[in-house]
């Protein structure tokens, strides 16, 4: 399998990387705290579950009022095709899914699917358009291009209108941030070209220093979920909902610097 990297990653100097200590602050945060992340963050990731349940009964009152009878909108369809990349670099093989309630879990003929290739792209065929949903990737088994680390679980998410999914994107919809608030907190905000919701390191044209440090970035913080979730599955927790959890303290985390 080829080695996913950053285009012009070579040409990246130390003093062009960004400030990540926020980061390392995280790790020494969790490393510090076990006893509370121990003992409160499973009752925070658990109580999501009413908050997406209100969320999504609200969407559909609104809908069936909108839409009324067969025929609204003068016969004219709302479905597209939906284009993105799921990236921690490229990672492959992975399940991704409209979430249009939102809960996290794919719905078997009702919420467009697609698996990602060997670059992290992905195609949504058939997706309404007119209705709100989270773009949700399933990570279980998908390979990361660049390291050929294998993914055991565990998904990110990116909101509505993301043309990529990535570490960055889960935080924005764990703890809903802006674009500007997360690459802010990261140390990113000074970097040329670089939104959260668009920007991919691995396309073509992109600029090389801002490539690099994005991908160094995403790495140091999957690699703190990916040390957490280990934490939590030590503690009794199977595989996905430490996952999430360690997701959430990050989230927490990142929302409160």
């Amino acid at each position: 399998m080829v080695q996913a990297k950053p285009f012009g990653a070579k040409s990246m100097s130390n003093s062009a990387i960004p400030k990540t200590a926020q980061i390392s602050k995280v790790a020494h945060f969790v490393s510090s705290n076990m006893g509370l992340v121990a003992a409160n963050r499973r009752e925070t990731v658990l109580n999501r579950t009413p908050k997406k349940a209100a969320s999504f009964t609200l969407m559909a009152l609104t809908l069936a009022a909108c839409k009324g009878g067969s025929g609204e909108n003068g016969g004219q369809t709302n479905f597209g095709g939906v284009p993105g990349n799921l990236l921690k670099g490229p990672v492959e093989g992975a399940f991704v899914f409209a979430d249009y309630n939102e809960d996290g879990a794919w719905d078997e003929g009702q919420e467009p699917f697609a698996r990602t290739d060997s670059n992290g792209a992905y195609q949504l065929e058939g997706v309404d358009t007119q209705q709100s949903y989270e773009l949700v990737a399933l990570l279980n088994g998908a390979v990361d291009n660049s390291s050929g680390n294998v993914f055991s679980s565990g998904s990110m998410v990116a909101p509505v209108g993301s043309k990529v999914i990535t570490p960055f994107t889960t935080i924005m919809v764990e703890q809903e941030l802006t674009s500007e608030q997360v690459a802010n907190v990261l140390g990113l905000s000074d970097l040329q070209g670089f939104d959260p919701l668009t920007f991919n390191p691995y396309e073509e044209g992109v600029d090389a220093p801002t490539a690099l440090a994005v991908e160094k970035t995403a790495h140091k913080v999957m690699a703190v979920v990916q040390s957490i979730s280990a934490i939590y599955e030590q503690l009794g927790e199977d595989s996905d909902t430490a996952f999430a959890m360690a997701i959430d303290v990050v989230a927490d985390e990142v929302k409160s610097k």
